[in-house]
């Protein structure tokens, strides 16, 4: 059964005019793969196919569970972020190849779909090994200079909106799509530049393989 959150008529969503726009961000993240992103299609597919105009539907090749946001697309540094990451780049892969190298593979549950006014997103369960991997990048020295965003929970965003409207109509939608998708063994993270929110444009620096 998928929860539901922020059901209140008197919510509206929350339209982001940053969608499609230029920005500068690296994410440590998980990328979908295999029988997993097939589901995720087919999940996203079926909620497009209902959804109003003005909810923006992330692309397929755009989804991604962050890690950390090791540069925040939403941030704003007092110094040239650019050459910040330009001068630590090559220490920031080595440390994370470090840091993949002695983390084992986990499965992330797959907890329901969420509706908040800012998006709709995929929610998974706590997974411990996550947390231990997040808490071991706060501890380090490596990025307490650019990280400003520390999630708290656990989530790929499938939808956001590019107008306002209430939210519990979008919740009405949602409660309608009853089937829940697989879990999701994850095997390797991947460190990527964004260049175009919400992660629309993106290259990849480099993979990581977890140890098994």
């Amino acid at each position: 059964m998928f929860f539901l959150n922020q059901r209140s008529s008197g919510i509206a969503t929350v339209a982001d005019a940053r969608i499609n726009h230029p920005t500068f961000a690296i994410n440590f993240i998980a990328q979908p793969d295999g029988a997993f992103r097939q589901s995720l299609a087919q999940t996203q597919q079926a909620l497009a196919a209902d959804m109003p105009s003005g909810v923006f539907a992330c692309p397929l090749d755009s989804l991604h569970l962050t890690v950390v946001p090791l540069i925040w697309a939403r941030g704003t540094y007092a110094f040239d972020v650019r050459q910040w990451w330009s001068d630590h780049l090559v220490a920031s892969v080595d440390f994370l190849a470090n840091l993949t190298g002695t983390s084992s593979v986990w499965t992330m549950i797959c907890a329901g779909l969420e509706v908040y006014p800012s998006a709709i997103v995929l929610r998974f369960a706590p997974s411990p090994e996550l947390i231990a991997l997040r808490q071991q990048i706060y501890n380090s020295d490596k990025f307490e200079a650019v990280i400003l965003e520390k999630p708290d929970f656990f989530h790929i965003t499938l939808f956001r909106f590019e107008a306002a409207m209430p939210v519990s109509g979008i919740a009405g939608i949602v409660d309608r799509h009853t089937q829940m998708p697989p879990n999701w063994t994850i095997d390797q993270l991947q460190l990527c530049q964004e260049d175009v929110y919400p992660s629309l444009q993106t290259k990849q620096i480099a993979s990581f393989q977890l140890a098994r």
